[in-house]
């Protein structure tokens, strides 16, 4: 736990509390540049025009179908 404390003290990560709500705010609001999300959630952003994504391939993307969503 000390080397994720360090890590979000640092200020280049931010560890969410409710993911799927806060990663969309944190890019319009341009606290970064990308973040990791659900193909569900970057479908219906693109829908609305607001940000993009592409896909992380097979091999880097393990544990699920992950995309990461930018800024169009």
């Amino acid at each position: 736990m000390r080397i994720l404390q360090k890590i979000i003290a640092s200020g280049d990560t931010y560890l969410t509390k409710i993911h799927h709500r806060e990663t969309i705010n944190i890019l319009l609001k341009n606290e970064f540049d990308v973040e990791p999300i659900w193909l569900i959630e970057a479908l219906h952003q693109k829908k609305l025009d607001t940000l993009d994504y592409i896909s992380i391939d097979k091999k880097d993307n393990m544990l699920g179908y992950y995309y990461v969503i930018y800024i169009v």
